[in-house]
């Protein structure tokens, strides 16, 4: 699985260049030493590093209100019984969300470079009646300390590699 050695390794750096601090939210952020920067990353330094690391899940994003998020979690969990997705989780009642009436649900593919798995798995989720637009993040920007409030300072546009 994932280690951050293996990040440093595959940069081409040695520890010495590379810090990791923790941000005011606790998130794990690598910098580059001489900056005191977030490391400058693209998606196809991203998809590298997913793929020497082996961390290529992703997840479709949904946002429920807490009244429905019952009823969608009953579809959901049907949906992983019989096999047509791979993975999902449901945020507590403790979750940050949930302060603003909501819940998030995460459907996971296997694979966010396959694109035909992360297309089917979103067909899948329109036939349970999920017709808004949903966004899709890769695992290996939220291991990298990557997020949409912080996306910027590693030279990135997005961190949501699909959207529908």
């Amino acid at each position: 699985m994932f280690s951050y050695d293996e990040v440093i390794k595959f940069l081409g750096m040695d520890s010495k260049k590379i810090a990791f601090k923790l941000d005011e939210k606790q998130r794990r952020i690598p910098l580059d030493v001489e900056t005191r920067k977030p490391l400058q990353m693209n998606e196809l330094l991203i998809d590298e590093i997913a793929r020497r690391t082996g961390l290529l899940s992703g997840k479709w994003l949904i946002f429920v209100d807490k009244e429905h998020a019952d009823e969608l979690w009953d579809k959901i969990e049907r949906l992983a019984n019989e096999g047509k997705i791979w993975s999902a989780k449901i945020s507590t009642r403790f979750h940050p969300w949930a302060s603003r009436g909501k819940h998030v649900v995460c459907v996971y593919t296997q694979n966010y470079l396959d694109q035909h798995d992360v297309s089917k798995t979103r067909e899948v989720l329109k036939e349970i009646g999920i017709k808004g637009k949903l966004s899709y993040k890769a695992d290996i920007y939220t291991v990298l300390g990557i997020y949409s409030d912080n996306k910027a300072d590693f030279g990135l546009d997005r961190v949501t590699r699909y959207s529908s």
